[in-house]
């Protein structure tokens, strides 16, 4: 128990913690002051008038009842605790940035595929892209065993088992063999695009470019919105809609294909 008051100057301490501009009204310290006091923290609150423009002096009073001199301010009188952000490992930022580079690219290669979708081969953007998207799924492939798993397999399966029983309640590993696969569709394709792109009379996929595309876009739902941060729904839905304006964007109307 301490035995003496101890002076705080709420300004001081924005001012250290924020750096920035202080908040000139007293809103905010009130806000500060009822959190404190919420927690059980017995305070003796003053408050120092602004300064005479003449003179510079200020005045002091003491807060006797909080609450009402909150109520003089309608809007920022009350806290909004924010949680800290857990720092993230260099393993885990290696094995989120390869998952967001892979969703990205495939993204762009989806776009640029859907706008030339008349045209009878790939181009070689999207060729770049969709190969880029499979070389950051195989990164993140490798980051994960090598910076999660420890290259133990058994340990992928008992992680990917917790991962589906967190979202579906269904503890199930078999979701790591069916990655697997889905890397291995997506590589194929790959092969299948730039032989296409250097050979004329290439052979397309085996199975059909839309039937690759529906997998694939099967997976990365999944790996997105199921699985994926909150957030993440947000942005496929976006995305989604934009693909939309630029499927009609791209839509030859009925005088163009008579011409």
């Amino acid at each position: 128990m301490l035995d003496e008051w101890r002076t705080v100057s709420f300004d001081a301490w924005s001012l250290t913690e924020r750096q920035c501009p202080i908040y000139p009204q007293a809103r905010y310290r009130f806000a500060m002051a009822q959190s404190l006091a919420a927690r059980g923290l017995e305070l003796r609150i003053t408050e120092q008038s602004p300064a005479n423009r003449w003179t510079g002096e200020r005045s002091t009073h003491e807060v006797t009842d909080l609450q009402a001199a909150a109520r003089r301010y309608f809007f920022s009188t009350e806290v909004r605790t924010v949680s800290p952000s857990p720092v993230m490992k260099p393993g885990e930022w290696w094995i989120a940035r390869s998952a967001q580079s892979a969703v990205a690219f495939y993204a762009v290669a989806v776009a640029l595929s859907l706008a030339s979708r008349r045209a009878r081969r790939p181009s070689l953007g999207f060729a770049i892209a969709w190969t880029a998207g499979c070389g950051a799924l195989l990164g993140h492939t490798l980051c994960a065993f090598h910076f999660l798993h420890n290259w133990s397999h058994a340990a992928a399966l008992r992680h990917t088992a917790q991962r589906t029983a967190d979202v579906t309640g269904w503890l199930w590993s078999g979701g790591l063999y069916i990655n697997y696969l889905f890397l291995a569709v997506w590589f194929a394709d790959v092969v299948c695009v730039w032989r296409q792109i250097s050979t004329p009379k290439a052979a397309t996929a085996p199975m059909g470019r839309w039937t690759i595309h529906a997998i694939i876009a099967f997976m990365m739902f999944n790996a997105t919105v199921v699985f994926g941060p909150w957030n993440w729904s947000f942005i496929f839905g976006v995305y989604l809609a934009a693909l939309g304006g630029l499927r009609i964007a791209t839509t030859p109307t009925d005088s163009t294909r008579h011409q």
